[in-house]
């Protein structure tokens, strides 16, 4: 959306980040974000040694539930993998 010159896409593209992540809408992603918050602090309790892989894995799992819609399995999920190699 940044680099997209203005016309009917970027009002489209607008249109759908602000109905998305305006503040009231933003309170139904709660529950999954509280939901990731209990898994990571379970994950620091199991392994306190890798606690920035933890942050890492929780960063990863809400952005991508949140903009993609999607749930990550494991800490070793492939897309988690992938998105930490860019």
């Amino acid at each position: 959306m940044t680099f997209t010159g203005y016309g009917d896409e970027w009002r489209l593209s607008r249109r759908i980040f602000h109905q998305t992540f305006r503040a009231d809408s933003a309170l139904k992603f709660r529950p999954m974000q509280i939901r990731r918050a209990r898994e990571m602090i379970v994950s620091l309790i199991d392994d306190s040694q890798h606690y920035h892989a933890h942050f890492a894995t929780f960063s990863s799992s809400v952005t991508m539930s949140a903009v993609y819609d999607y749930e990550i399995s494991a800490r070793d999920d492939p897309l988690v993998l992938l998105s930490d190699d860019t």
